[in-house]
């Protein structure tokens, strides 16, 4: 991952770090880990947060599984007209 992040292949990593540095990168991610699943699991405890606010209901496994399964449908919460409009107004 970190050769993707970086965006070299692995064996130019591999030729350009040194061990220290490398090691550094590691300490680094087990403080803040970095990377699309971890974009996805922040995203999915977003949308659980945002729609339990307009009193609807979803799990952070369903958001997580509609964001990285590809937009694979699911039933969308129901909300009432109120519900929308409370959360049309936090967008401004």
């Amino acid at each position: 991952m970190l050769a993707r992040t970086m965006g070299m292949p692995v064996s130019e990593l591999n030729q350009r770090m040194s061990g220290d540095e490398f090691l550094d990168h590691m300490a680094d991610y087990s403080l803040a880990p970095w990377g699309e699943e971890r974009k996805d699991i922040r995203v999915a405890a977003m949308m659980e947060v945002f729609v339990a606010a307009q009193g609807g209901k979803l799990t952070r496994q369903q958001a997580y599984n509609s964001i990285t399964m590809g937009g694979e449908k699911h039933e969308a919460p129901e909300m009432t007209e109120a519900q929308m409009k409370g959360a049309l107004r936090m967008f401004g």
